[in-house]
C-alpha cells in the first residue's frame, strides 16, 4: 500500500514538474510572439505613413504588370513576371 502511495507521489511530482516546464516555454513563447507581432505592426504603420505618391505609383506598377501578364497569358505569349 504504501508502494502505490510513493509511486503515486512521485508520478505526481514529474507531472508538477513537467507542467513548471511547459507554463515556462509557454510564457517565452507569448513574449516572442508579442515582440514579433510589434515589429510587424512597426513595419505595417511605417509603410502605411510613409510617401504615399510612392505607394499609389507602387500599386499602379504591379496593377499595369499583373495585367499585362494576364494580357499575354491569354494570348499565348509567355512573359516573364
Amino acid at each position: 500500500m504504501l508502494d502505490a502511495v510513493d509511486q503515486f507521489t512521485k508520478g505526481t511530482k514529474a507531472i508538477m514538474h513537467q507542467v513548471a516546464l511547459l507554463r515556462a516555454e509557454v510564457s517565452s513563447l507569448r513574449k516572442a510572439n508579442e515582440a514579433l507581432s510589434k515589429r510587424r505592426r512597426a513595419k505595417r504603420h511605417t509603410y502605411k505613413k510613409g510617401d504615399h505618391l510612392l505607394y499609389k505609383m507602387y500599386r499602379i506598377y504591379w496593377t499595369r504588370r499583373l495585367w499585362i501578364n494576364k494580357l499575354c497569358r491569354k494570348r499565348g505569349r509567355v512573359v516573364a513576371v
